[in-house]
């Protein structure tokens, strides 16, 4: 893109004789030339500006893409909770079925017991769950703030001629303000893809990392529920050895 840039200025330069910056009249560039400098240079920061723009426009699909792709895994938590805590549940089926053939008062309390353990799990999943959702709205903070961060800069690359016109009465001063600040262009645009791709990185990861915490809080809900419902048998158990043994 430099070279680019360096090319077309020159192009447009070529008109120009060089000479000192007092100004002989023969040795002043022409109101055509600077049109004719000014529209290619225009042109040059547009083309710029929309490398920018375009890096911004991937971080946002990329980052969209991936944040989606969390919150749809939110909305199915409870398809999760119902694979994984339910499912542990019906594998005591059998047990308490068998168990519950005796007539006792063992059993009395189970009914409410279970509820207890399943609403307990489902509201550590639920936790689960709007954790993620925080985290995930903080990535998309970020990525948003760095968005309009960018289109910031954007606007101060489109800028960069005009603002030399405007500050500038004489028309050597005005092309010699563009060239001076071209590099500008260059290094905003730069510092954008730069900030864009490495923001994607991080954000991938961030993703990855959420996922994987989630699925480990989600297994934590599921561990929990499987011990309460292994000391809940351990009791029931023991209170009918113990009638049974009064007997």
């Amino acid at each position: 893109m430099k070279l680019l840039l360096i090319g077309v200025l020159a192009l447009c330069l070529g008109q120009l004789q060089a000479g000192p910056v007092a100004v002989p009249a023969k040795k002043v560039p022409s109101a055509e030339t600077r049109a004719l400098f000014f529209a290619e240079f225009t042109h040059l920061l547009d083309g710029i500006a929309k490398e920018a723009l375009a890096s911004l426009t991937s971080l946002e699909q990329n980052a969209g893409k991936q944040i989606a792709s969390v919150e749809d895994a939110i909305q199915d938590l409870e398809q999760l909770y119902n694979e994984k805590v339910l499912k542990e549940i019906e594998r005591y089926d059998g047990a308490l079925n068998e168990l519950s053939s005796s007539v006792s008062p063992c059993f009395e309390s189970v009914p409410q017991n279970i509820r207890d353990i399943v609403q307990g799990a489902r509201g550590k999943a639920g936790q689960c769950g709007k954790q993620t959702l925080d985290r995930v709205r903080k990535i998309q903070a970020n990525i948003e703030q760095h968005i309009q961060d960018g289109a910031e800069k954007v606007k101060q690359i489109v800028a960069i001629g005009q603002k030399c016109l405007q500050d500038n009465s004489w028309i050597g001063d005005q092309i010699n303000c563009a060239l001076q600040n071209a590099p500008v262009a260059v290094s905003i645009v730069e510092g954008i893809v730069k900030d864009a791709a490495g923001l994607i990185g991080h954000t991938s990861r961030e993703v990855s990392a959420l996922a994987k915490d989630t699925e480990q809080c989600l297994a934590v809900a599921v561990q929990g529920a499987v011990g309460e419902f292994n000391d809940m048998l351990a009791q029931v158990v023991g209170c009918l050895d113990a009638s049974q043994s009064g007997n």
